[in-house]
């Protein structure tokens, strides 16, 4: 290894410049004794507070914030903390950030945020992440539509329709297909790619991928066109009715349509992809360090053309430094008294479950059977 050379040595008394002569420095004066500015530089201004106009809401929100907090800490047990000397929005600021700290002590698994209650109430809220398993929830499109053109499948494309409407018009799931979506971006820079390397390929092998291109195009506007017709799902039950499954793929197919019946008949008015928020736990992340909704929720293609391994590919590489996901979360108000604490991920965890089995189902269909 390289060692670093010795420092030569630093005489102890420069000597003076040629040409020039040396003055003796003369001594400092005396600092004052008062500091040497106009009045309002030596006064100290607190922030905005008290009868202010411009602040003439501070009273309602510092009597729902602090009713908030009065609220949280009889539930987990917590201190309270004492702001009394502290003007507005101060106050406010620095109990937030000694309840945050206790909290974590004592529910380490929840996060604590000041938010408003669709009537305009400030409070103290608690929320919790649902655990995402780690998997991107990718559903895709072409198996549907190879099965469309097949009469060995009319018994069950309308379940695979109804059960695909569901997710793109209930739960809210984008699709490559849509304009400026995630997946969208991805397939255009895919080809762009393939554009800058065009002179690298031989011609049969570039109108290859652009002929798999133009088949994405078709197939993604093909079946969201279905997609989006209500009477899909509203069928899907008598659908349902008339299915008589042959084999586990069948039977797996079955059971998964019962699974998103009775989820539609429990959360009728949920919607997963809207309820998710964007930057709610790590508003200070930056963007490109953030896993967001529409990129681990979408309608794809495929997996295993060649143009789903490199959407794979790419979206593997992309995002496997984030460290931060928007998750879906479960939010507790505490504008009100609150006995017990609530935090039910029944419906997003339902939803993602379900979401799991639809593409391994589709995954996994045996073409030869149909």
């Amino acid at each position: 290894m390289d060692t670093l050379s010795q420092p030569g040595s630093v005489p102890a008394k420069h000597a003076p410049t040629p040409r020039r002569r040396v003055r003796s420095r003369k001594p400092a004066p005396a600092l004052p004794a008062h500091p040497v500015a106009p009045a309002f530089l030596r006064h100290r201004f607190l922030p905005l507070a008290g009868d202010h106009p411009v602040l003439s809401r501070n009273r309602r929100v510092q009597g729902e914030f602090f009713r908030s907090v009065d609220n949280l800490t009889r539930l987990y047990r917590l201190g309270v903390p004492e702001m009394a000397d502290l003007p507005y929005p101060l106050n406010i600021h620095a109990a937030f950030v000694q309840l945050k700290e206790q909290l974590e002590r004592v529910q380490p698994a929840l996060s604590l945020a000041i938010l408003q209650t669709n009537d305009g109430v400030t409070t103290l809220a608690t929320a919790k992440e649902v655990d995402l398993q780690g998997c991107l929830y990718y559903i895709p499109l072409l198996p549907i539509f190879r099965l469309l053109r097949r009469k060995k499948a009319r018994q069950i494309t309308p379940i695979l329709l109804g059960i695909a409407a569901y997710v793109r018009q209930k739960m809210g799931m984008p699709c490559y297909s849509d304009w400026g979506s995630y997946m969208a971006n991805v397939h255009g820079i895919l080809e762009q790619w393939v554009d800058d390397m065009d002179g690298e390929r031989d011609e049969k092998e570039s109108a290859e991928y652009y002929r798999e291109f133009r088949r994405a195009e078709r197939v993604g506007y093909c079946i969201q066109r279905k997609l989006r017709q209500p009477v899909q799902i509203t069928k899907m039950a008598a659908h349902f009715k008339a299915f008589a499954p042959a084999g586990i793929w069948e039977t797996r197919l079955q059971q998964l349509a019962v699974y998103f019946l009775q989820l539609d008949l429990a959360f009728p008015d949920r919607c997963l992809f809207k309820e998710i928020p964007a930057g709610f736990l790590e508003d200070e992340t930056r963007e490109e360090d953030r896993v967001s909704k529409e990129q681990y929720l979408s309608f794809v293609y495929d997996h295993y053309s060649w143009l789903g391994e490199e959407v794979n590919d790419y979206v593997e590489t992309s995002l496997q430094e984030c460290p931060v996901v928007d998750a879906p979360v479960t939010v507790q108000y505490f504008h009100e008294p609150q006995p017990v604490e609530r935090h039910d991920p029944a419906y997003e965890e339902a939803c993602l479950r379900l979401l799991n089995e639809f593409a391994y189902l589709l995954n996994n269909i045996d073409h030869e059977e149909y």
